[in-house]
């Protein structure tokens, strides 16, 4: 699948998985009277065993060597009833809802990772599994944010937020609110008051004891900060603390290309840019390792800048990549009715486009002159080459086609009664040739390909053996094999095939003399006994019993 994203696996389980720490109060004594004590204590081991086997197998990047057995392995922890489970359970069985939309994201199964999501939140949706609900509505936030479908996320962040406000957890409070900020930045004109308002809000429910809430929730503050220059100050004070405390802890988490390019960004507000220029290059560079769509989101900030301080070959030395992974994130978006995302690319890769057309118009008369130049020259060491290559290949074909006719005679006075089939036909008509015209070169082409795979692969062995798969083989259509056939043959596809399943047929009974021949038309490729009689006779003019007795004769 593609990349871009497989960010929301990555995200969802960063934040969800490490943020969201179960309560593990027992609910050992409040089960439900349809279990016995045996029967509860069954299930629950049963489905410890099985979350194990699954822990194994999904970590924060996911593995996907055997998804069908690892989504079938969750599909069936899902099914455990929650009636038998207790709430540290029932908190994990939520979060195998968060791993499957995982699996089915990086399977490039969007669908079915919404479904899976949906049929979660339905699930959890009472207040008796708050903590539950909160994960997976923070997981599908995630997904609609990836996907640009800023107004369903920011109500999956709604969701979110209440039920973290209902079990009280700071951290999962926290996250929510640093959702919003960044969702809110994204979606609404002139909202940076709402989106600073919910970002002080995430600072105050920051817990002091974690240090990834801390790295996400000042990333996405220094994300807004930088661009706001009565802001910029304060927010780059806050990056660099963060990258300070934590770049050696999480420096090699997903998004760590995030840190440099909102430090770049708060400098170029400030009007430090040369300070800025050596941040976004680090990010640059960061990024390469990053999924799709984070790289995506650092080129379309920095691109912009340097057209703006008017770096025009740095630009150009990363808009091919700047537009590979803008067209694979839209296009995907599209898919998805995104069609409002798509116009826009086209939009954005057309005004940088004009941009650096129109600066190098500047240079256009001696880069122009040079450039003739050096093709002119090229042109002609090439049209050399050419002549030179074409005329020595000529004659190895021609040396080659006259070994051919020499095999094929000597093989003709040395066998007597081989048959006159496909490549005897053909050499002695290569011998009277005429000078090939282009189309005949072509088919010359082809008919080398169909000799060097019926001799090096011999697919006629094969009774299923179609034009189309020649074709395919020897990579022309139907029509060019056909009449490659017809020209350089001298007959038609069936009757070539016909032919060289003879010939091997006469190979084996004269290497095999003792054997069977009801056994060795089967081994020569031959469809059926009556096939293969009739084209035997219609080659040979005797039946296999008479050239069987030929032979014999003439040892």
């Amino acid at each position: 699948m593609s990349e871009c994203f497989k960010t929301m696996t990555v995200l969802a389980v960063a934040i969800i998985s490490v943020l969201a720490v179960p309560a593990c109060s027992s609910r050992d004594s409040s089960h439900d009277s349809v279990f016995t004590d045996r029967q509860l204590n069954q299930i629950r081991a049963e489905f410890d065993c099985l979350d194990s086997a699954i822990s194994a197998h999904v970590n924060e990047r996911i593995n996907l060597n055997h998804p069908d057995s690892l989504l079938d392995m969750i599909h069936r922890l899902l099914r455990f009833p929650k009636e038998a489970l207790t709430e540290d359970q029932i908190s994990r069985q939520a979060m195998r809802y968060v791993s499957a939309s995982g699996i089915y994201i990086a399977l490039n199964q969007v669908e079915k990772a919404f479904a899976i999501l949906d049929e979660g939140l339905g699930i959890y949706e009472d207040l008796a599994y708050r903590q539950s609900y909160y994960s997976i509505s923070q997981a599908m936030t995630i997904m609609f944010f990836n996907y640009a479908m800023y107004d369903q996320a920011y109500i999956y962040a709604d969701r979110a937020l209440e039920a973290a406000m209902n079990i009280n957890d700071s951290s999962k409070i926290c996250m929510a609110y640093a959702s919003k900020s960044w969702i809110t930045d994204r979606i609404k004109d002139g909202s940076k008051d709402s989106s600073y308002r919910y970002i002080a809000l995430a600072r105050q429910y920051l817990p002091k004891d974690n240090p990834i809430a801390e790295y996400i929730t000042e990333s996405y503050a220094g994300h807004i900060y930088a661009t706001d220059p009565d802001s910029a100050a304060a927010g780059l004070k806050y990056l660099k603390d963060c990258e300070r405390k934590y770049s050696s802890i999480l420096g090699n988490a997903e998004g760590h290309s995030y840190m440099p390019y909102n430090i770049g960004r708060a400098y170029a507000t400030l009007g430090k840019h040369k300070i800025a220029q050596s941040y976004f290059r680090q990010a640059l560079e960061e990024s390469m390792t990053e999924p799709v769509m984070i790289r995506n989101e650092v080129l379309s900030g920095i691109l912009p800048y340097y057209f703006g301080q008017k770096m025009y070959q740095e630009a150009a030395a990363i808009l091919p990549e700047w537009y590979e992974t803008t067209k694979l994130r839209h296009d995907t978006m599209t898919k998805y009715g995104m069609a409002y995302w798509n116009a826009k690319f086209q939009n954005e890769r057309k005004d940088y486009e004009l941009k650096i057309t129109s600066n190098n118009l500047r240079y256009s008369r001696l880069h122009g002159i040079m450039l003739s130049s050096m093709v002119i020259v090229f042109m002609i060491a090439l049209i050399f080459l050419i002549y030179r290559t074409t005329h020595l290949r000529q004659r190895l074909h021609e040396s080659y086609l006259e070994l051919q006719c020499r095999t094929a005679r000597w093989k003709e006075i040395a066998t007597p009664h081989k048959v006159p089939a496909a490549q005897d036909k053909e050499n002695t008509s290569l011998q009277n040739e005429v000078p090939d015209d282009r189309k005949q070169a072509a088919m010359r082409i082809i008919y080398e390909r169909v000799k060097e795979v019926m001799a090096r692969d011999k697919p006629f062995l094969s009774p299923d053996f179609t034009l189309n798969d020649l074709a395919g083989m020897v990579y022309c259509n139907r029509s060019q094999l056909s009449a490659a056939i017809n020209m350089f043959y001298g007959t038609n596809f069936s009757n070539t095939v016909s032919e060289y399943r003879v010939n091997y047929f006469i190979e084996l009974i004269k290497n095999n003399p003792d054997t069977r021949t009801d056994e060795l038309w089967i081994k020569a490729g031959f469809p059926s006994r009556s096939s293969f009689f009739r084209q035997f006779k219609s080659i040979t003019d005797m039946t296999p019993a008479q050239y069987c007795d030929q032979m014999v004769k003439n040892k």
